[in-house]
Order: structure tokens, then sequence, then C-alpha cells
């Protein structure tokens, strides 16, 4: 199964926007130059849990995460947030998981289309070494570039890895469904091509 709406994509992801904090973030790290995904605004007629899925490698703190904002309009009743979601340690990808942060989100205005924006959870995480996580966004409207997760990512200062999509867990993944929030969702077999949605984790610096 895949989004409806979408086929291909190359490479993006750069956080932008005026941290709070000294922040950095995954993608901020690893491509020091912003980049805009290959297709920039997609819908669909469903509901998706997105997100990338990440492992810090030193204790960190997770405040939230970037996301680009698709050119296309978001509706205005549309359900929409943020969560980092963690997987079980033991069972994996497939058993339980659970919600480490999900916050509701006022939708981007307008003039953010096109552009990346930051999403802060109502409270930070603080994650030890080691956990394995996804940094998701709740939309049917989306950007992204595939091939991404074809082969590791590591932040520049070393830090963080973003798994490649052959692994035991999915990256650039996805779950259908409009009954997923707060049920947090099972990424068991949602990847295509390796895809990554524009969402990036962000972390205090």
């Amino acid at each position: 199964m895949l989004p409806r709406a979408r086929r291909a994509l190359l490479l993006s992801g750069r956080s932008t926007g005026p941290p709070a904090l000294t922040l950095d973030s995954a993608f901020g790290g690893v491509f020091p130059v912003a980049n805009t995904p290959d297709f920039t605004g997609l819908a669909d007629t469903a509901k998706y849990v997105m997100g990338t899925h990440f492992r810090p490698l030193v204790g960190r703190t997770v405040v939230g995460i970037d996301w680009f904002v698709p050119t296309n309009v978001l509706p205005a009743n549309a359900d929409f947030g943020c969560g980092l979601l963690q997987v079980d340690p033991v069972t994996g990808i497939t058993g339980v998981t659970s919600w480490l942060n999900w916050t509701a989100q006022s939708l981007p205005l307008a003039a953010e289309q096109g552009t990346w924006k930051r999403l802060l959870f109502s409270s930070p995480v603080n994650v030890p070494a080691g956990t394995e996580l996804y940094a998701c966004v709740r939309t049917d409207r989306y950007a992204f570039s595939a091939h991404v997760f074809d082969a590791d990512r590591t932040s520049l200062d070393s830090t963080v890895v973003l798994q490649a999509n052959n692994g035991p867990y999915p990256n650039g993944a996805f779950v259908q469904g409009s009954d997923t929030i707060p049920t947090p969702p099972v990424f068991s077999a949602g990847s295509f091509n390796a895809t990554f949605y524009g969402i990036d984790p962000v972390w205090e610096a």
C-alpha cells in the first residue's frame, strides 16, 4: 500500500525558521543548504500519519519537528498535528508503540506554504541514546522526495542516525486511517521508495 497521490521522489530536507533555543535537526545537519522536496504539494482523499525514523547515538532532548508545508492549502477542518513515536524495544515495529508526545497544531498559514515550518511539542522529550523513534505528522497534504533513505544518513555532528529503509524499521513510513490519533500507528509495512515526507526531528543542540 502507498499514498495514492504520489509515486516518485529524490532528495530533500533542511529545516529553517527561527529557533527559540539553540537547536539542531537531522536533515539540517546532513544537508546544510536549504532544499525543497521534489514534489511540493500533493493531496490525498485519505489521512495519513507519516514518519521519519531516527536513532540518537547520545542522549537528546527532542523539542519538535520541522515540516515542509505543502504548496496546496490544508482544509480548514484538517485533523493536524505532530508527534514523537517510540518503537517498542522488545516487539519492534509490529508490536506496541507509544506516543512520547502528540501535539495538536494550528493549520499552517497560506503564507507558509512551500516553506519549512517548525512545530514544537507541548513539552520537550528527553530521549536516551539508542532509542528507536519516529518524528511524525498527521496530514492528507504533503511534499516528498524519493530514495532519500536508500542508505543510512548521519547528522553532521554524528549524534543522530536516520537509518536506511532496508532495516527492521521502515523509513519514510506512513499509515492510513482516520482514527490513528491519539492511538499510535503501526508502520509495519508502510514505506514506498524510501521516501522522505519533509519531516525532520528537532532537538536541543
